[in-house]
């Protein structure tokens, strides 16, 4: 059990990384430009003997390097910025969705406890054929798909582990800078980036948090690199969490 989740929880690191790599990809192409055209300078003028920067490309090399230091394009990347934050939440919720499943399936193997003992799964035997007819593995993926169980908002999330495992995850600063990011998102994919009640709404008791702390309706939501590590680093956090208990409620 232990291998399976940190196989889980690596991998959702690797995918919180590709994120942040992709939020600065600018630097990466940035470097590689740089780094070319430093070398065909240096080749023009031990080679060939020309000094002339309109030929060297020593000004284009120069322009390339104060954009690289300042960060002067930043402000053009606001929706590929919101993306980030798009696929982190995208990759968060599949990550806890993975976690529950498995999980509830080795909890189920293990031996049924009281309140799971009471669940009722309706399945046609169509559907019993689709799974082989052996329910030992997928029983986590079933009770998902028929209780309608979301890992889209942080109470769902805490609602289904109380409900399923008898813990209920912590809310912190982590937990609130997690539902900062999921409401934001729903915004980003759903309202054009423009802030409503709705989320006002949402995040308006998830304080203390360390982003967004004053958005005001009708308000363009721009993400940030540094919020979008903020983001990123709560998720691995909150997982680390979720697996630690689930870990020491199966020592026991």
């Amino acid at each position: 059990m232990k291998e399976k989740l940190q196989t889980i929880q690596e991998n959702f690191e690797k995918n919180v990384e590709s994120v942040y790599t992709l939020m600065n990809f600018d630097r990466l192409i940035l470097d590689y430009s740089i780094s070319s055209i430093t070398q065909l300078v240096e080749k023009l003028k031990s080679h060939h003997h020309i000094d002339n920067p309109q030929l060297t490309a020593l000004n284009t090399l120069s322009n390339l390097q104060k954009i690289r230091k300042h960060g002067s394009l930043k402000r053009h990347y606001m929706h590929i910025f919101n993306q980030c934050i798009v696929l982190l939440v995208s990759y968060f919720g599949s990550t806890i969705a993975d976690i529950f499943k498995f999980c509830l399936a080795e909890r189920v193997k293990e031996g049924l406890t009281e309140n799971i003992a009471r669940e009722e799964i309706k399945l046609s035997l169509g559907e019993l054929q689709e799974y082989n007819f052996n329910l030992s593995d997928c029983i986590g993926e079933l009770v998902v798909n028929k209780k309608d169980i979301s890992f889209q908002d942080m109470q769902s999330i805490s609602r289904a582990f109380k409900e399923y495992f008898g813990f209920e995850p912590q809310k912190d600063k982590i937990v609130n800078n997690i539902i900062a990011g999921q409401a934001c998102r729903h915004i980003i994919v759903h309202s054009g980036n423009i802030a409503n009640c709705r989320l006002i709404r949402q995040i308006s008791h998830a304080e203390p948090r360390d982003i967004k702390m004053r958005i005001k309706e009708n308000e363009l939501i721009e993400f940030i690199p540094d919020e979008i590590r903020i983001v990123g680093d709560s998720m691995k956090t909150y997982v680390s969490r979720i697996i630690e208990e689930l870990l020491n409620i199966n020592e026991y």
